[in-house]
C-alpha cells in the first residue's frame, strides 16, 4: 500500500506540535506571583497564591492575604520548600501559564498531593490586619475571608441561616473532608476567642466530625490545636487534640468528654478556643445544646507547656516557649467529614465568630433609659419612646423616628424625622433644641406639643408646625 504524502506530513506536524507544546521554564521566578487552581476531582472556591521573593522567601495565601512565609529554592521549573517537605513542579504551556504537580517529599519517597493549572499574575499578596470577623449564613461564605476545599461531589448548602455540609458519597477510604481555611492570621499579643456556634448533627448520623483547628509554625515544626464534635465509631464527644510536630519527633496531648458522661451534648452544641495574652493560656471550652454556660475541656500554657485536661486526659505537658507572643500568629481552619453520604440539615453549623475576648459589646443609645414596660423607655430629657421595632422607635410626641444604628452615645442621637423628611441631631445638653440638616437650621421644640408639634427657628424667631 502506498502512503499518501499529505497524510504523512500532517502526522509528523502533529507529533512535532505536541512535543513542542511545552515552553522552557524561566531562569528565575523571583518577584513573581502564581495562582494555582487545583484539579483531580478537588475544587477550591478561590485559587491559592504564592509570591516568590528576591530574598528567597515564599509567601503563601489566598484572596490576596498572606498566611505562611518560608524559604524556597527554584531551578528549571521546580520549586522546593525544604522546611515544609514540599516540591512543586511546573510545566509551562505558555509564557505565563501551564500545569503543576505538588509532592510531599520524604527521605526515600515522594507522594503526589495536588495537581492542576497555574497562571502568573500581578503580585497582590499582603499582610492583612483586619482579623476580627463574624460569619453568619444568611448568605454564602465570603470568598475574601474563606477558601473552600472539597470534592466535586460535595457541596455547601445554606438553609434557614445554617451552613450544611453535604457529602455526595463517603467512606473511610475516600478523601471525604471539606476544609475551609480563614484568610487572616490571628495575633498572639491580644486576647481573642474563636467559636463555632450551634452545631447540629442528625440523630441517625455517625462517623462524622466537625472541627475547629488553629495552627502555627514553630522554628522546626508546627503546632496544632484541634477541637471537634465527633463520632468516629465510639459515640458522640467533644474532643481536643494538641500536637507539636518536629522534624524528628512529636509531642501530643488530648482530652474529651462523651455523651455518656454529659448527656446534653448528644444533640450537639458549640465549641470555642480562647487565648489570654497576659497569661499566655489557650483554653478550650464546649457548650451543650440548649445551655447558657461554657465548660472547660482543657487548657495549655504556651510559655511553660503545662497541659491540664479536665476529662479523659491523655499525654503530658508540651515543650513551652516555642510560640512567640510577637513573632507568631495562628492560622484558622474549619473542617468537616462524614463516613456516609449526607443531606441538607444532617451536618450543620450556625455561625463562625472570630473576635476579642471578652466579646466586645455595643452600647445601645437607649441602654441607660428607664424601662417602663412593654418596650417603652423614658429619658428625663427626651421623654417616652417605644423600642419594639428598633431602630424605628415611636416617640410619644414626635411619632416615628429612625435612630441610626451607629449611634451608641446614650446622651445624644442622630435620627430621621418622617414628617420633616430630614436628619436631625440633639443631645441631653441641648434638647429641646435640635439641629436640622436639610436646611442647616437650629430649631427649638415646644415641649409636649403634638399633632401638630411647634418649632421655633432660632436664627429668625419664625414658628413652624409639623
Amino acid at each position: 500500500m502506498k502512503l499518501n504524502p499529505l497524510l504523512v506530513n500532517v502526522y509528523f506536524f502533529m507529533c512535532y506540535t505536541a512535543l513542542n507544546a511545552q515552553t522552557s521554564p524561566p531562569l528565575s521566578i523571583a518577584g513573581t506571583q502564581i495562582e494555582y487552581t487545583t484539579g483531580g476531582g478537588i475544587t477550591t472556591s478561590v485559587p491559592y497564591q504564592e509570591f516568590y521573593g528576591y530574598n528567597g522567601i515564599l509567601d503563601y495565601g489566598f484572596s490576596d492575604s498572606i498566611l505562611v512565609s518560608g524559604p524556597y529554592t527554584y531551578y528549571n521549573g521546580v520549586i522546593s520548600a525544604p522546611a515544609y517537605g514540599m516540591e512543586t513542579r511546573l510545566t509551562f504551556i505558555g509564557e505565563n501559564s501551564g500545569t503543576y504537580q505538588s509532592y510531599d517529599i520524604y527521605p526515600n519517597d515522594e507522594e503526589l498531593v495536588d495537581s492542576g493549572t497555574f497562571v502568573i499574575v500581578t503580585p497582590s499578596l499582603e499582610e492583612k490586619a483586619d482579623w476580627k470577623h463574624t460569619e453568619r449564613f444568611d448568605t454564602p461564605l465570603s470568598n475574601t475571608r474563606w477558601q473552600v476545599w472539597q470534592r466535586n461531589v460535595d457541596s455547601l448548602e445554606y438553609d434557614d441561616g445554617e451552613l450544611s455540609f453535604v457529602f455526595g458519597s463517603s467512606d473511610y477510604n475516600s478523601n471525604s473532608d471539606t476544609e475551609i481555611p480563614y484568610a487572616r492570621k490571628i495575633p498572639m499579643n491580644e486576647d481573642w476567642q474563636i467559636l463555632i456556634d450551634d452545631i447540629y448533627v442528625a440523630p441517625a448520623l455517625n462517623n462524622f466530625q466537625i472541627e475547629l483547628e488553629i495552627k502555627a509554625l514553630l522554628p522546626n515544626g508546627e503546632f496544632s490545636c484541634e477541637l471537634s464534635f465527633q463520632d468516629m465509631g465510639s459515640g458522640r464527644e467533644f474532643r481536643l487534640d494538641l500536637e507539636q510536630e518536629f522534624s524528628t519527633e512529636s509531642e501530643y496531648a488530648s482530652a474529651s468528654i462523651s455523651a455518656s458522661e454529659d448527656t446534653r451534648i448528644s444533640g450537639g452544641g458549640s465549641l470555642r478556643i480562647i487565648h489570654l495574652a497576659s497569661s499566655r493560656d489557650i483554653i478550650v471550652e464546649y457548650q451543650p445544646d440548649g445551655a447558657n454556660e461554657w465548660f472547660e475541656l482543657a487548657s495549655l500554657n504556651l510559655e511553660t507547656g503545662v497541659f491540664l485536661g479536665q476529662y479523659n486526659s491523655v499525654g503530658s505537658n508540651l515543650t513551652g516557649g516555642l510560640i512567640s507572643a510577637t513573632n507568631n500568629k495562628m492560622r484558622v481552619e474549619i473542617k468537616a467529614e462524614a463516613g456516609v453520604a449526607t443531606q441538607i440539615t444532617d451536618l450543620e453549623i450556625g455561625s463562625i465568630e472570630i473576635g476579642s475576648y471578652p466579646e466586645e459589646t455595643t452600647t445601645l443609645w437607649h441602654s441607660e433609659a428607664a424601662d417602663t414596660g412593654a418596650n417603652w423607655r423614658w429619658f428625663d430629657w427626651l421623654g417616652y419612646f417605644n423600642i419594639n421595632t428598633d431602630p424605628w422607635v415611636y416617640h410619644m410626641q414626635h411619632g416615628w423616628l429612625y435612630v441610626f444604628p451607629s449611634v451608641t452615645d446614650t446622651g445624644s442621637i442622630y435620627f430621621w424625622d418622617n414628617s420633616m423628611q430630614s436628619v436631625l441631631w440633639t443631645s441631653q445638653s441641648v434638647y429641646p433644641s435640635m439641629y436640622r440638616f436639610s436646611d442647616s437650621t437650629w430649631i427649638w421644640y415646644q415641649k409636649d406639643s403634638s399633632n401638630p408639634r411647634w418649632f421655633n427657628k432660632l436664627a429668625t424667631g419664625e414658628w413652624e408646625q409639623q
